[in-house]
């Protein structure tokens, strides 16, 4: 095994911290450390300045540095999302990065983990507001304040269900030009990928 650089090493250690801090989301608020933020940021840079060093790892090892970078930053920016469905979206769309060089500080199944926790909370949300328990006690409210009135209680139901469909329609034109730009990047990053160093 070649000897790591300095710069190395202090990229696998923030980078490990990093993917500890992104399994630590709690499902209950979904908030963002502020520091892991700033920490992704900060790899960012470092694996440019690595990739600038004579003594820089393997080209494999680089992707797989860049590949885990990249997974945190989408994790962020999921979360960072105001709808539930272009979370939902997003998740999907994230893979966790395939680790085959680095098992002392984050082990592949730490990054699966954060991806699977991330999906299932925001799958637990979507369920949860189309099933509309965030607004079921405003329905109830509305049908307490028609004072048993079947007319009104029957409309308040139909106006209810409306804004709901309204609101799906709306959120899966966002969810269906998100995915459209989506592909767009993708297909621009395996393209360039494909072309190698060289740009070929």
């Amino acid at each position: 095994m070649a000897v790591q650089s300095k710069a190395e090493i202090n990229l696998r250690r923030l980078l490990a911290q990093c993917e500890t801090m992104a399994n630590e989301i709690k499902s209950n608020d979904g908030r963002i450390n502020w520091r892991l933020e700033k920490y992704v940021k900060a790899l960012q840079k470092q694996i440019v300045d690595l990739g600038k060093l004579p003594s820089k790892p393997s080209s494999e090892v680089m992707k797989e540095y860049t590949r885990r970078i990249e997974f945190l930053k989408n994790t962020i920016d999921t979360e960072k999302m105001n709808s539930v469905y272009e979370k939902t979206l997003a998740s999907q769309q994230i893979a966790p990065p395939h680790i085959t060089t680095d098992t002392t500080h984050a082990t592949p199944m730490m990054v699966r983990q954060i991806h699977q926790k991330a999906k299932t909370r925001y799958e637990n949300e979507a369920r949860r507001e189309l099933l509309g328990e965030g607004e079921s006690s405003q329905l109830r409210n509305r049908k307490s304040a028609s004072n048993g009135n079947p007319e009104e209680s029957f409309d308040a139901v139909l106006e209810h269900h409306q804004n709901m469909q309204e609101k799906i329609a709306e959120e899966m034109i966002q969810m269906a030009q998100n995915l459209k730009h989506n592909s767009l990047v993708a297909s621009n990053i395996l393209k360039k990928d494909n072309k190698g160093p060289r740009g070929r």
